[in-house]
């Protein structure tokens, strides 16, 4: 089922310690952290996602705050096989002074990771101060495989030297992780890939670029030199960047 699944919850009198807020991968020690929400599992055609809220005083999370503080996170499961474009927001009430008083504005942290196929990535962590965490959102749905790519009969590439994984660290403090099709041709026998570009993006800027960066200083060998190609690379936070997999046809 191609259909989009959401979930809603609220929670209220959490006050946290501020600084700002920002998306990381979340690590294993997140399971030992206070569990303070768990969805229902959202079906999809293989497996189902969910997410769950957590919280945590521990200081090393929030390792750009000065002062103690604490964070809330909201974690994706993905449980399928399938790659999932997500959405995912938490809102807060700030104290802010206006008028001689005290009173409390919204604030929206959002952010939109992509999740690979039995995946668990932090959509969003806030590390605050003086926030009340107030509620959150997550919506998932299945991304499109990518177009279908034409390569004549007994046409195929191979690697005969990859290069140095190229992960902006940037995207890596984001929790940007995400697959990327690269197309490309190959004038010669053996040599570099010409005229490289983003066939299906990540959704991230800076992993697209990042992916043709690296395509561009590869070394290759194809059947047919002219022929266009396309080549997945998956930037990924618990493997920091996955293999490249030639895509014949």
């Amino acid at each position: 089922m191609d259909a989009r699944a959401a979930g809603l919850f609220a929670f209220a009198g959490w006050v946290a310690c501020v600084g700002a807020s920002h998306a990381q991968s979340a690590p294993a020690e997140a399971d030992s952290r206070d569990e303070l929400f768990v969805s229902e599992d959202q079906p999809l055609r293989s497996g189902a996602w969910s997410y769950r809220v957590l919280r945590s005083s521990g200081a090393w999370w929030c390792s750009i705050m000065d002062a103690p503080s604490m964070t809330y996170v909201v974690v994706v499961d993905n449980q399928s096989d399938e790659t999932l474009d997500c959405s995912i927001s938490l809102t807060t009430l700030k104290p802010t002074y206006v008028n001689d008083q005290f009173v409390n504005r919204k604030q929206v942290h959002q952010n939109t990771p992509v999740i690979a196929p039995h995946g668990r990535q932090a959509g969003v962590t806030l590390c605050t101060s003086d926030e009340t965490f107030e509620s959150a959102t997550a919506t998932c749905a299945i991304r499109p495989p990518p177009l279908p790519w034409n390569v004549p009969d007994g046409c195929s590439y191979s690697l005969v030297r990859e290069a140095t994984p190229d992960y902006p660290p940037s995207a890596r403090r984001a929790a940007e992780q995400a697959p990327v099709y690269v197309s490309f041709s190959l004038a010669e026998h053996e040599g570099r890939p010409k005229e490289v570009a983003i066939a299906s993006s990540s959704g991230y800027d800076r992993l697209d670029e990042a992916a043709m960066r690296q395509v561009k200083m590869m070394k290759m060998r194809t059947t047919c030199p002219g022929v266009h190609y396309r080549m997945r690379l998956w930037f990924s936070l618990d493997d920091y960047v996955r293999p490249v997999e030639p895509i014949v046809r």
